[in-house]
């Protein structure tokens, strides 16, 4: 299996934050969607910490919004 360096793994946090969704992250970067999702359980989790410039992105800052966030990228969409 390839490991997935952490640039790569910084740029699907920065785009989930900008809005974007797995599915989308996943076409964007080439990362399989199920590594997308793996990718920001470990971001919210503290296991990927964020770089200085991305301070801002802490989890502990989203709270309860983020787990939202997550939880809604789960449900199906219609047509799905």
């Amino acid at each position: 299996m390839k490991q997935i360096s952490v640039s790569k793994k910084l740029k699907v946090v920065k785009l989930f934050f900008s809005g974007l969704s797995y599915d989308e992250i996943a076409q964007q970067t080439g990362v399989a969607k199920g590594s997308v999702v793996n990718i920001i359980d470990d971001f919210r989790y503290g296991i990927l910490q964020a770089p200085p410039d991305m301070a801002e992105f802490s989890p502990h800052y989203f709270g309860a919004w983020f787990q939202i966030d997550i939880d809604s990228d789960y449900r199906a969409k219609p047509g799905e």
